[in-house]
């Protein structure tokens, strides 16, 4: 009889403590589940519910200026050759907000040009920083930085004594223009790929 006493009360001991595990490893679960959604938030990304991603309110408040690329666009594509003739095509661009709504993320395909491009405003600096990288027809990649001058966003990069410089016009909540340009050192600016594009319905 003790012996069945025994058994019994070892059994259920162990099942006490079985049980108690589970539970404890279901709270754990739970408790790493609600930290990792309340201190690392990643509801400004891309989703289900938000395509293109969503501004997180505590990036800087410049990272709004670019708001207008946030999107999908037809576009009207135009690269100067090396010989000085124009090549037109029609290409896709798009944006969307990326590393938790921080900066902007672009990609964009053409039958010249396949190409991708980050867009984060530095706070220190005061300035966009724009990587750009582009894998057809070649590789090239290179960064840009500038600012917000007028209506215009305007960003430069030095290229010995001249400067490349690309900026978006014309903006409208219906699309936007940009142009590429080498400006020479005495002011003169040479186009070299001019785009318009159309918000996409």
């Amino acid at each position: 009889m003790n012996r069945r006493i025994f058994l019994s009360v070892f059994i259920a001991t162990i099942f006490t403590c079985v049980s108690v595990q589970i539970i404890n490893a279901q709270n754990e679960t739970k408790k790493k589940k609600d930290v990792a959604e309340k201190d690392v938030p990643m509801k400004y990304e891309p989703s289900p519910s938000h395509r293109f991603g969503k501004l997180n309110p505590n990036a800087p408040p410049e990272t709004a200026q670019f708001s207008f690329m946030i999107g999908e666009f037809d576009c009207d594509d135009k690269i100067r050759q090396r010989d000085g003739k124009w090549v037109e095509s029609k290409t896709v661009w798009n944006s969307t907000y990326f590393v938790n709504g921080g900066g902007i993320q672009d990609r964009y395909w053409s039958n010249q040009v396949v190409a991708s491009g980050t867009r984060i405003f530095d706070k220190n600096k005061g300035k966009w920083i724009v990587n750009y990288f582009q894998t057809f027809p070649s590789y090239f990649a290179g960064v840009w930085e500038g600012k917000k001058e007028g209506e215009k966003m305007i960003m430069r990069q030095k290229r010995g004594e001249n400067e490349s410089r690309l900026t978006f016009h014309k903006i409208t909540k219906d699309g936007f223009d940009w142009i590429g340009e080498l400006v020479t050192k005495d002011g003169k600016a040479n186009p070299f790929w001019i785009i318009s594009c159309e918000r996409r319905r």
